[in-house]
C-alpha cells in the first residue's frame, strides 16, 4: 500500500474503500495535516478536499494522501 497526494477531492486509481455514505457512495481512507498533526479521514468525488475529525467537527482538508493498493 502507499499514500498517493491529492487535492480538491479528487480520488486516485486504486483507492481504498473504508465505507459509504447513507445514499451508497463509497468513501476513501485519506490522511491530511492539520494544526501541527497528522490526521487519518476520508474523501470522495464531490468534497472539496479530504474531512478529517478535529475539536468535535469536521474539517476539510484541500492538500491531502489517498491511501491506495
Amino acid at each position: 500500500m502507499k499514500w498517493v497526494a491529492m487535492s480538491d477531492g479528487m480520488v486516485p486509481d486504486g483507492a481504498v474503500k473504508c465505507g459509504y455514505e447513507a445514499d451508497g457512495t463509497p468513501l476513501y481512507t485519506a490522511r491530511a495535516y492539520y494544526a501541527g498533526g497528522l490526521h487519518i479521514g476520508k474523501v470522495r468525488p464531490g468534497f472539496e478536499g479530504a474531512n478529517i475529525p478535529y475539536a468535535g467537527t469536521e474539517v476539510t482538508i484541500k492538500f491531502y494522501e489517498v491511501l491506495c493498493l
